[in-house]
């Protein structure tokens, strides 16, 4: 993910305050999402969430 930060879209439709926010699957923990913004040197990690949690409540 840090190596290859832009392999994974963008969430879409946007989130106003995080345009380029990206969601990843933990390897082994499929439930959970890795939830991070690519950065000039690497990744700013935002949140861990659960797939199921509600993304508009979290980021919107």
């Amino acid at each position: 993910m840090e190596r290859l930060p832009y392999s994974i879209a963008p969430v879409d439709p946007p989130y106003p305050k995080y345009p380029e926010l990206r969601l990843a699957p933990v390897k082994r923990f499929e439930a959970r999402l890795v939830c991070y913004v690519p950065t000039a040197d690497g990744i700013r990690i935002l949140r861990v969430l659960h797939s199921s949690s509600d993304l508009d409540a979290v980021f919107g």
